[in-house]
Order: structure tokens, then sequence, then C-alpha cells
């Protein structure tokens, strides 16, 4: 046996890899025979054979989707490094431990087993490393032998949980959309029975004036109307359809104003913290309505804390980026305000959460409260252009985020209060179109018992009659906006090149977004919403009246 380097053949041009065999047979004569075997194609073959596989795996890496070979019992032979990075190493874990479930039942390569379809498609839930919820859109098909038979099954795996948290947002959306709808349409037909039930519980008020028992009776039920008129308030709230009455405001000013409010709703076991941003940038809001919104949250804070813990405001200047106005579609890029309000609660778990704006969902006891502070805070929220953001966990508090966009308009100038008048009336002929016969008789009375003389009709064309045979002057037409056949605004279309100056109130229950439908309802336009009480009625009816212009409606 002899050891030796290989040298190049001279039967083959260029280099020749051999292997040389290890047996070495003596011949007689004292010569030795040693065996080359070429391997340069196989070696060759093998190199090919690398780079494909290296090229495949580099595809696979780079694919974007999950690839996992499954065996016949389910076990998962290989995986790419998508399927590493949802799942973690899952090679020789049998398929339902990926999908939590039973055995075969629950794992996508068992219907391509089973039947031998081509290609199975579904979405499943799995668990990450971390445990937590994966959405991923499974395509799974067979690999099969020269016979045909089925030796194992390629899944594709696309992650879809992004999708599917999209799609939810959308359900939650629509389903918020759709109570909204309602809620409007239910507020417009309330605030009727509310405008006859307060303008005659008033008129009753002054009947029974000497009569204590009844005098208190009558002023309870003015209470009770009161509050059911707020009800409604929250409704068209949110529904984002209340008519809101915007102004450019510091947010620190609004929260240093309610915060001693806020203290008192509280008590004393719960610490008030206010963290004001400096320098703060304006906002666009109702600021009663803001504070209506500081003052539902002080309060979900307050039972979130039974045994006392510390509630904290804070405001500051942000910069709404493109990630974050991605996740948020209602959030626009740019400059905002974000207010801040958290506690030290008991928080909320993920099923409370996804449901914690809806109206009339409560998690308190049956009798203390309606469900409907976070709809209207909600509602606020989006109706001002802005967006609210809520993070909870059990034993871990409650973060709300208000981002409201920031104003470029100067600061709105606080009104000198006037001082206090008892209800105007007036001599001048008013038309008064109502639908509703109930608040057309209640309107009639108050405006005539003010000295007002009253041409009341029931829809556009008995007041154009009216109208027509009226032979001295209408000083002021009242009148409802959405009806049927011929709006409001449409008829004071009509009536105007006949009766020049003649002055316009309108007046509705509908919400503002159906409102907009037939009218602009820009300054300048003499709008009263129902419910509405005998002395709103009159103010409004003399403010317009001694109006030097008005505005002509946008129909």
């Amino acid at each position: 046996q002899a050891e030796f380097l290989p040298a190049p053949l001279a039967y083959r041009r260029g280099p020749l890899r051999a292997r040389l065999d290890a047996h070495a047979y003596r011949l007689p004569g004292g010569r030795v025979v040693t065996i080359f075997t070429d391997v340069t194609e196989r070696e060759s073959a093998e190199e090919d054979l690398h780079r494909e596989w290296d090229r495949l795996e580099m595809v696979t890496r780079n694919v974007g989707v999950g690839l996992a070979l499954v065996s016949p019992d389910y076990r998962v032979l290989w995986g790419n490094e998508v399927m590493r990075k949802l799942f973690g190493d899952i090679v020789g874990r049998r398929c339902h431990e990926r999908h939590d479930g039973k055995e075969g039942a629950d794992c996508p390569a068992a219907a391509v087993f089973a039947t031998g379809v081509e290609r199975d498609e579904r979405e499943r839930m799995s668990l990450s490393p971390e445990g937590k919820p994966v959405w991923t859109q499974v395509i799974s098909s067979p690999l099969r032998d020269a016979d045909g038979n089925i030796i194992a099954v390629l899944e594709a795996v696309v992650p879809v949980t992004e999708r599917k948290q999209l799609e939810e947002q959308l359900r939650q959306a629509q389903k918020m959309e759709a109570v909204g709808r309602l809620a409007g349409g239910m507020a417009h037909d309330f605030n009727n029975l509310l405008t006859a039930i307060m303008g005659y519980a008033e008129l009753l008020e002054e009947d029974v004036a000497h009569h204590r028992g009844a005098r208190h009776r009558v002023q309870e039920i003015l209470r009770s109307t009161e509050r059911a008129a707020t009800l409604t308030r929250q409704l068209l709230a949110f529904s984002r359809r209340q008519v809101l009455a915007p102004k450019v405001i510091d947010i620190n000013e609004t929260v240093k104003g309610v915060a001693t409010l806020i203290q008192r709703l509280i008590g004393e076991d719960i610490v008030l913290r206010i963290r004001p941003g400096s320098p703060l940038g304006l906002v666009k809001v109702d600021p009663v309505q803001l504070e209506q919104v500081l003052l539902n949250l002080a309060v979900n804070a307050r039972d979130a804390m039974p045994g006392g813990g510390t509630l904290t405001i804070s405001t500051r200047d942000v910069k709404v980026d493109t990630a974050l106005a991605g996740a948020h579609p209602d959030l626009k890029p740019g400059p905002a305000v974000r207010l801040e309000v958290s506690d030290t609660g008991h928080g909320m778990d993920a099923e409370t959460l996804s449901r914690a704006f809806e109206p009339f969902f409560t998690t308190k006891l049956r009798g203390r409260g309606t469900g409907l502070g976070l709809s209207m805070v909600f509602g606020i929220v989006k109706q001002s252009g802005g967006d609210i953001l809520v993070e909870s966990s059990p034993g871990r508090g409650t973060t709300f985020r208000i981002y409201l966009p920031s104003a470029l308009e100067p600061k709105t100038p606080e009104p000198v209060p006037a001082a206090a008048a008892a209800a105007p009336g007036g001599s001048e002929t008013v038309l008064l179109v109502e639908d509703d016969r109930r608040v057309r008789e209640l309107a009639s009375h108050i405006l005539r018992a003010a000295g007002y003389t009253v041409l009341p009709a029931a829809d556009a064309l008995q007041a154009e009659r009216l109208a027509a045979a009226q032979g001295g002057p209408i000083q002021l037409l009242v009148t409802d906006i959405v009806m049927a056949r011929v709006s409001g605004p449409q008829l004071a279309q009509r009536l105007a090149p006949k009766r020049p100056g003649l002055k316009i109130l309108y007046i509705s229950g509908y919400a503002p977004e159906t409102v907009t439908r037939h009218i602009q309802l820009a300054p300048g336009i003499a709008f009263l919403a129902k419910p509405f009480t005998r002395d709103a009625l009159l103010r409004k009816a003399r403010e317009t009246l001694d109006a030097p212009t008005l505005a002509k409606p946008k129909t």
C-alpha cells in the first residue's frame, strides 16, 4: 500500500479530480495496480444541486409567505424563515400543536390527506411563540410520488392579522354608524314629543302657580323632560349629529376651569393630577361639549377606582405621523393636541374594551348608568374632527388619548354676558309651518300669548295658500326644515319674491346631518333646535325679527 497525490490523467483535457482507491494489487514481477475513479461529473452535479438549493433557500426566505411540508402523520418536516418568525421552531412538531386544537381535525393539511383535493384554502387562528393570536390564510396542496400517492402536503401560509384587525375596525365602524343613524331618527320623533310635553308643562305651571302641590308635580314633569332631553342630546352626540358651537380655545383653560368640579365628582380618596402642556396649540371644539367629555371620563375613572387611586389629566402638542394615521383612519397626519385622561383603576378586559364605546353597553350595576357616557365622548370627539384611542388591561388602569387637530385660526374672544330679561313678545304676523300637530298648536299658543298674529299651517302648500290669502304683511316665517313634498327652505325661496323683507326662522328636531341635506346652517341663518322651551322660541323669534340682515339660505 502506498500514499501519493493523484496527477491529471493524460486522456482528459484540463484538470481531473479523482479518488484513489486504497486497495493495491501486487502483480507478479513486483508491479502494483492502483484503481482511479473519475468523480468530476458527480461532484459537478452535486455543486449544481447545492447552488439550486441555495437559490431555493434564498427564495423561501424572502418570499414573505410561510412555507412548510407536513407529513401524513401531521408532523412538520420543514419550514422556512417566515414560518419560524410566525410560530417559532415548528420542525418536528405536529400540526395541531401549532393551531392549538385537536389532533388532525384542526390541521389544514388534514383535508388534503383525507380527500386528495388539489387545493384547500382556509383562514386559521394560531398562537405565536409569545402566546399572541396570529391570523393566517393557509393554502394546502398535495405532493405526490410517481404512483400518485400523497407523500406530503405543502402549506403556504400568508399572515393576515393586520387585515383581520382592519376588517374588525370596519365592522365596528359600520355598526356604530348604523346605531348612530337609528339614534338620529329616534331623536327626531322624541324631540317633537319633548317639545310638546315641555311646552304644555310650562303653560300648566303658570296656571297652577298658586297651588303648591300641583305646581310641585308640574315642576317634576319639567325636570323629567329636561333629563329626557339630555338623553336625546347624548344620543345625538354619540351619533355625531348634534349641533355644535365650536370655538378656537386653549384646552388647558378648559381643563383648569372644570378641575374643581371633577375633584368634587371623584371624591377625596382619589388624587387628581393636572399636567398641562406648555406651550400648547389651539383647537377648534365646542368648549361645553369638551367639558362634558372630561366629566364623563372622570366619572368612569371614579367608578373604576372604588378604593381610591389617581386620576391624571395631561395635555401636550404632538404630531400625528403617517404610521399612527394609517393605523387609525379617522386620524389625519399633522400637528395636533393630545388630551390624555388616565386612571389607576381595575381596567378592562379585551371583550369589554372592544365594546367600550357602544351605546347602552355598561358594566355598572343596574340603575347606576345609562351606558351612554363613553358613547357621547366618542361622538363629540369624532364630530369635532378628532379621534379617541383607549388602552386598558385588567389591574393596570385605563388611558384615554384624545387627538384634536391644531387650529390655524386665532383664539375666539369671550363674549360679554348680557343681563337676563323676560322673554320678549311682539305684534308682527307670523306664518308658522309645522307638520307635527302638537308642536304646531303649542307654538301657535306661545306666539299668540306673546302678542303675535299667527297663521298656522301643516305643510308648505297650506302655508302658500295662507300667505296668498293674507292681505297684510307677514314679517316672520317660522318653518320646520324637513317636510313632505316641499321643504322649509324651498318654501322660503318661493315666498321670498312675493314677500320682500320676510325674515325666516328654521326649526327642526332632526339631526344636523339630515338638516344640512336641505340647508346650509351658515352664520346669519336663524335656527332653533327641538326640543325648545317657550322662552327659547320667543327670544329666537324676536332676535330674528330684529336682525338687520339675514343670510340667504343655501339649499
